[in-house]
């Protein structure tokens, strides 16, 4: 069917809309600047491999490496017309090579091409394959969630960085792929980095950072059918300057549309993402990645349908993530399969492969590059508020992240257990009982995890638990906790992000004031 957009024609749009001049056979150049950031995020290690001087042009020279072709129309595809991989290859040896004593600016551009050359290796199958120039819509509507996996990159380079194409490629085309795609680019920059020789004098940093969600923003409106999202493009002149714009325009077909809770907001046991590839008989290998999503650990993870089932993980920590490979047989429909677990009784051994996201980056995904710059905005975490990392800061984030030992990815760090007063020294209008509560404090914010009771018998709403600091009754934090809920008579852990008002790390923390929220 002909839909008509704007009075144009829908089909004509579309032709023209994905085969623009200007786009590329590779990640345009903001896509490049976001996969270094994630990557330095993500690994301190990484980091504190990239100078400090000239870090400007380093990124520069990254997004846009090759002369002949500024817009990188033909680094990948059956057109290519440069090897990435040997390109590469050729970088690295220069840089450990005679290139190990260049000056800071000639280095950092240098290693702005050999991050580049990287980054193209690992690219979506659609184009690998030449199938389009570039994936106009690649951050929208979906969640990403980027964590270290470690797989060091053998020489010879070029060899491995095909080895990594040909994954990138696994699955088949599609927007459910993207994800995993963008992952193993961001681990691959990192490995890339880790080749690097140590910057003298650079702090030693861990190669374990925190687990970033970018978390889709743009479906939670449209549960339904009820209107269609249309992609444009357009080009004006406005007071003698051309300007182009493009988005995203909805077009409303009838009816009211339900929200939809995003990744962050649907508290369960969840497949958050999944790489499907068709096997010849017709049954269909699937790489997923789980995500415990609540605040208690749950196992014998389990997906089923009436014919068929396989174990997925066993147990998973609270807010825990697990990459899981199971083969579907023929015939077995995926939209009658269903995710199960338990969160009685779990055994205290986590699952093998299991990755803690403890600490964590929330970040809105809205279709668009997400940023990553040093900037506070609010976040999926119970509205709490977090300063972002950003490439500008270098080796800085190397040393000033935390350092636990090498291997131990997303470990958590010691907590501080909070005094507490008998139930009834906090009064008869407590809305409350608080029965244990836990501070993990990090470089900007608190974790905190309360476990409460609720003796009403109606529910309640938020409730402002108020904590002093010890030593001094003047140093006071009000963290608020929505428990709005939570059934009367029950009992419920709850996990928050608090950003204290007090720089520093307290020595011990005690509950003064149980008050209901006014």
């Amino acid at each position: 069917m002909v839909r008509r957009v704007f009075g144009f024609v829908a089909p004509a749009l579309a032709l023209v809309f994905l085969i623009p001049p200007s786009t590329a056979h590779a990640w345009d150049a903001e896509a490049h600047k976001a996969i270094l950031e994630m990557a330095l995020l993500v690994s301190p290690a990484a980091a504190s491999r990239v100078p400090a001087e000239y870090r400007d042009e380093l990124v520069k020279e990254m997004q846009s490496p090759d002369s002949r072709d500024t817009l990188c129309r033909y680094h990948r595809g059956p057109l290519a017309r440069v090897d990435p991989f040997g390109e590469a290859e050729r970088e690295l040896a220069f840089l450990t090579g005679g290139g190990a004593s260049l000056k800071p600016y000639p280095r950092a551009k240098s290693i702005g091409r050999y991050l580049h050359w990287v980054a193209d290796a690992v690219v979506p199958a659609p184009i690998a394959s030449g199938k389009v120039c570039e994936i106009m819509d690649f951050w929208g509507n979906k969640d990403f969630i980027v964590f270290r996996e470690r797989s060091p990159l053998a020489a010879p380079l070029s060899v491995s960085l095909k080895a990594r194409a040909e994954a990138a490629t696994w699955a088949d085309d599609g927007p459910a792929a993207m994800p995993a795609v963008l992952r193993l680019a961001v681990n691959t920059t990192i490995e890339a980095l880790l080749l690097l020789p140590a910057i003298p004098g650079a702090p030693t940093a861990p190669d374990d950072g925190p687990v970033v969600f970018l978390v889709n923003r743009i479906d939670n409106g449209l549960a339904s059918t009820k209107s269609d999202l249309y992609y444009y493009e357009m080009t004006y002149r406005s007071g003698g300057v051309r300007i182009q714009d493009a988005g995203i325009a909805e077009i409303r077909t009838g009816g009211d549309g339900e929200k939809k809770a995003n990744l962050m907001q649907r508290q369960r046991v969840q497949i958050a993402e999944q790489s499907v590839r068709t096997r010849p008989d017709g049954g269909r290998s699937i790489r997923a990645l789980v995500f415990n999503n609540l605040a208690v650990p749950a196992c014998e993870v389990a997906l089923r349908s009436e014919s068929w089932s396989v174990p997925v993980s066993g147990t998973l920590p609270p807010g825990g993530l697990r990459l899981a490979s199971f083969d579907v047989p023929p015939g077995v429909d995926l939209r009658k399969v269903s995710l199960t677990s338990r969160t009685a009784d779990c055994p205290a051994a986590i699952a093998e492969g299991a990755v803690r996201s403890d600490r964590r980056r929330v970040l809105g995904c809205t279709g668009s590059v997400p940023s990553l710059k040093a900037e506070e905005n609010t976040t999926a975490l119970g509205g709490a508020v977090e300063k972002r990392s950003s490439v500008a800061q270098g080796p800085a984030l190397a040393s000033s992240a935390a350092a636990p030992a090498p291997g131990a990815a997303g470990r958590e760090k010691p907590g501080i257990v909070v005094g507490l007063k008998a139930a009834a020294d906090y009064g008869p209008a407590a809305p409350v009982e608080v029965l244990a509560m836990e501070v993990v404090p990090g470089p900007w914010d608190w974790r905190v995890t309360v476990t409460v009771r609720n003796p009403a018998e109606v529910q309640t709403g938020q409730v402002r638990l108020v904590v002093a600091w010890s030593g001094s009754s003047a140093v006071r934090e009000s963290i608020w906790v929505d428990v709005r809920k939570m059934a009367p008579g029950a009992t419920q852990t709850f996990v928050v992000t608090h950003r204290p008002r007090q720089s520093g790390v307290p020595e011990g923390l005690r509950l003064v004031d149980v008050l209901a929220s006014s």
